[in-house]
């Protein structure tokens, strides 16, 4: 009995310095307690609360420039949507939020226009209570009537990347974490750079020059559509597909773990696919030279033509499909266990294939 005794008088004191320590923290974000300002009797006084949880609405704001006058635009953020497209006028135009502790510095000179995302907000207001369900995402106009004549670096974290409609002479960089990036429909001139992590990253309709389009990300996909004229095209990713569809480019560079890889359509010098755990299907494929690697899965084609070599690599699983040309033509090497092969060895031939799998049937025709 005297033990419960003593437990009820030290909750008692718990719950006494809980109200004490929120009264104080009360005080300190501006409440009153009497008649006017009070919390809880005052309607006029939401704002405070709003503004102690961090929660009180966001104001819009927007920044103009006329973009022959910029040559280098950065865009950093946070925990914020980004989203790029054209002008409806011959300005440039950033449409953004600042309230609740959060802030941008904006910084135009020699061409440099530089726009950085800042908080004030304490630690607390980063947890829970979050009610406020205002979209503050950010909105960055610029005139589609002729490429921007700079580069642009766009970078945000926790929020999703859109990119439509606007060519660029210069550099581009798209960045973000834990959320998706989609680009498509204007020529990017000087290289395309996508990177995200858990998140997917989608790129169409997007012709290039004498550069490469990068795609980077993790836990997530990677989908190409409609790319034309790069020197050269790179997607990596873990355990999520990669698809390369109506894509030309000197060389293309795919690679992924535990997910299959869909190509239909990809014309290139060099061809260099790298997977594990997934299968490759492989449709209208045509290159100097190709090269096919997974593992635990199969290999498919509909349809590859090559004009120096063709490598094919699995285990535990089969190779099935048909090859464009002669079969006199070719080179063979082939090389499976425990499983039939309709291919035999043949040392002559300009065109080398080396085709290799274990415990898996090799079934190539050519046509």
């Amino acid at each position: 009995m005297k033990r419960k005794t003593i437990l009820l008088i030290f909750a008692a004191l718990c719950i006494a310095v809980g109200v004490a320590l929120s009264g104080l923290a009360l005080h300190m974000a501006g409440f009153g307690w009497n008649g006017a300002g009070n919390p809880f009797t005052d309607p006029g006084n939401q704002g405070a609360l709003a503004r102690f949880f961090g929660n009180e609405l966001k104001e819009r704001k927007t920044y103009d420039f006329a973009p022959e006058e910029i040559n280098w635009l950065i865009f950093t953020d946070t925990d914020e949507k980004v989203t790029v497209l054209p002008s409806a006028d011959v300005l440039a135009h950033v449409s953004y939020y600042e309230g609740a502790g959060e802030y941008y510095g904006i910084s135009n000179a020699g061409g440099r226009l530089e726009i950085v995302k800042h908080s004030d907000r304490r630690w607390y207001q980063n947890f829970g209570f979050h009610w406020n369900t205002q979209d503050t995402s950010v909105t960055i106009e610029i005139p589609a009537e002729k490429a921007f004549a700079g580069g642009a670096e766009i970078t945000t974290s926790n929020g999703e990347i859109g990119y439509t409609g606007v060519s660029i002479s210069g550099p581009l960089l798209l960045k973000t974490s834990n959320a998706r990036i989609t680009a498509g429909g204007f020529e990017a001139a000087s290289g395309l750079d996508a990177m995200s992590s858990n998140g997917e990253i989608a790129l169409r309709r997007i012709g290039g020059g004498a550069w490469r389009l990068t795609a980077r990300t993790s836990n997530a996909g990677i989908a190409l559509e409609g790319l034309g004229g790069w020197d050269g095209i790179t997607a990596q990713t873990t355990n999520g597909s990669v698809g390369a569809s109506s894509v030309a480019a000197g060389s293309v560079d795919l690679a992924t773990s535990s997910a299959r890889v869909t190509l239909d359509g990809v014309t290139a010098r060099s061809l260099s696919l790298t997977t594990s755990n997934g299968e490759v299907n492989a449709n209208a494929v045509a290159a100097e030279n190709v090269d096919l690697t997974t593992s635990n899965a199969r290999i498919a084609l509909g349809g590859v033509a090559v004009t120096q070599s063709l490598s094919l690599t699995t285990s535990n699983g089969s190779i099935t499909g048909t090859i464009n040309g002669k079969k006199e033509d070719f080179g063979i090497t082939s090389v499976t266990s425990n499983a039939r092969n309709n291919l035999t060895d043949n040392p002559g031939g300009k065109i080398q294939l080396d085709v290799r799998t274990s415990n898996g049937d090799i079934d190539l025709n050519f046509r």
